[in-house]
């Protein structure tokens, strides 16, 4: 009977072996928890003691490289579509980058014919009220365009008991149109370009709208990837219990790590 009990003791040492070895070739096992009893020891004396084996499974699944959730709301924060990029998923990416492109183009357009406008309509004022316009707000052309001359302005400033307001006009405030036509043209020429520059601060803000959306969905498509890329581990531990040849039973036991 001790013979019988070695050989078999022997044979499922083997077989514990062989499948250690396939898990190590690559191979797929069967997954499964079970304990296979046998009577008690032989001698009593004797003190029970584990052989373990133990060997992890290949993952269920490959294993993807974790992307930050942080460095892709960074990169979008700094140019709309670059994290999208660096999560993976620059489909969505591409919008925000060529919605940037056409926003900075509208940008700089606006601007440059804002000023341009600007520019032209000041010269035109200069030329045909005799203001100068160097080193002057924007409030001294508003009431260059409201008023025929400075006399006028003055006038009505007076009227209204506001001293501080009234100009000098001996000094460099001096103004006088030619005639109301063009001041009437200058007036228009000012209200245009100062709306063209009003849309101006329209595009800056969706600008950062852009920059703002991106960065969330940057930040949302990365937390997915990084959902989608957990994958489960299994480990399988097989246990002899008992000292060879005498054999208690064998257990296999199955960890599973996520």
């Amino acid at each position: 009977m001790t013979i019988t009990r070695a050989l078999a003791a022997n044979l499922l040492f083997l077989v514990l072996c062989s499948s250690h070895c396939a898990l190590t070739a690559g191979e797929k096992p069967t997954l499964f928890s079970a304990q296979l009893p046998s009577s008690r020891a032989w001698h009593g004396s004797e003190t029970n003691s584990e052989i373990r084996f133990s060997h992890p499974l290949p993952p269920l699944e490959p294993t993807s490289r974790q992307k930050s959730v942080f460095k892709a709301v960074v990169f979008s924060l700094l140019v709309p579509g670059l994290g999208e990029l660096y999560s993976g998923e620059f489909g969505s990416g591409k919008y925000f980058l060529a919605a940037e492109a056409g926003l900075w183009v509208t940008y700089a357009g606006f601007q440059l014919y804002g000023h341009w406008l600007q520019d032209d309509a000041r010269k035109y004022a200069a030329l045909h009220s005799g203001a100068a316009i160097e080193d002057k707000n924007d409030q001294f052309f508003v009431n260059l365009g409201n008023f025929n001359s400075v006399y006028e302005y003055n006038e009505m400033k007076l009227r209204d008991r506001d001293l501080g307001g009234v100009y000098d006009p001996t000094g460099p405030f001096y103004w006088n149109c030619d005639q109301e036509a063009s001041r009437q043209y200058f007036r228009d020429l000012r209200v245009k370009s100062d709306n063209v520059l009003n849309n101006v601060r329209f595009v800056a803000a969706a600008i950062a709208v852009n920059h703002l959306a991106s960065a969330i969905n940057a930040a949302r498509l990365a937390s997915k990837r990084n959902d989608e890329g957990r994958t489960e581990t299994w480990r399988i531990e097989s246990n002899l219990l008992g000292r060879l040849p005498n054999v208690d039973g064998v257990m296999l036991t199955i960890r599973k790590s996520f």
